[in-house]
C-alpha cells in the first residue's frame, strides 16, 4: 500500500516520498521475517499445517516445527553475535 501511494501521489526525492519509500521497505522486511518457519510466526504455522497434513499427527507437526524454530533461533543469534566481531564500528571497545 505504501508503494502504491508513493508511485501515484508522491514525488520521488521529497521528504514525504522518501519516508513512504522507507516505510515500504520496512513493511516488506517485516513481512519476510514473519514468514520464517518458526512458531509462533506465520511461517511456522504454515510449516506446522503442511507437516500435519502429510503426517496426520498434530503433535509431531508441532514438535518438528518447534525444532526447526530452535535451529533457526540459534542461527539468528549466531549471526547477531558474529556481527559484533565482523563489523568493528559497532563494537564499543574497538579502536577507530
Amino acid at each position: 500500500m505504501f508503494w502504491l501511494v508513493a508511485q501515484t501521489l508522491l514525488t520521488r526525492g521529497t521528504v514525504l516520498g522518501e519516508l513512504v519509500n522507507y516505510l515500504t521497505l520496512i513493511n516488506l522486511l517485516l513481512g519476510a521475517f514473519n514468514l520464517l518457519p518458526c512458531l509462533p510466526l506465520d511461517g511456522g504455522r504454515v510449516l506446522r499445517s503442511l507437516i500435519w497434513r502429510y503426517s496426520s499427527n498434530p503433535a509431531r507437526a508441532t514438535r518438528v516445527t518447534a525444532g526447526v524454530g530452535q535451529v533457526l533461533a540459534v542461527i539468528l543469534i549466531s549471526v547477531g553475535i558474529s556481527q559484533i566481531f565482523v563489523v568493528r564500528r559497532l563494537v564499543v571497545w574497538a579502536r577507530h
